[in-house]
């Protein structure tokens, strides 16, 4: 289960409600969400909206599903349904990233050694994901 938040009108937290517990990102809304997302639950979860589709049939599900919370898996519980996991999110949990004072992040792709990665939503075509 996930718990989306928005606690006031410009902030917003997006929190796994696990037995593993963990926030995927917090900050203000508009860092979260618009224009430049991180978190690649966030890329799903954008994707996943009717306003964002030119209809109906054209909307992305996040693929997969949840895990087996008992036991609960290793590493990023979300890894198995992230298209863009790497074998580190498999062996352990991302540590959360800054990205500014008002947007953190917890996902290997924002660790200086990964790779160049383009968000599928949010920004400018072709703005690679990175530190």
């Amino acid at each position: 289960r996930l718990l989306h938040h928005v606690r006031a009108p410009e902030t917003a937290v997006i929190q796994r409600l696990h037995p593993k517990g963990g926030v995927l990102a917090y900050g203000l809304r508009r860092d979260l969400l618009d224009p430049h997302p991180r978190h690649p639950y966030t890329w799903g979860l954008l994707q996943a909206l009717p306003a964002r589709s030119r209809g109906r049939n054209n909307r992305t599900a996040i693929p997969g599903m949840p895990p087996t919370l008992d036991p609960p898996p290793r590493g990023d519980a979300f890894a198995c349904r992230n298209a863009y996991a790497l074998g580190i999110d498999y062996q352990e949990e991302p540590p959360m990233f800054r990205l500014t004072d008002t947007h953190y992040a917890a996902t290997w792709l924002l660790d200086p050694r990964a790779p160049q990665v383009t968000p599928p939503v949010g920004g400018e075509r072709g703005d690679a994901l990175g530190p």
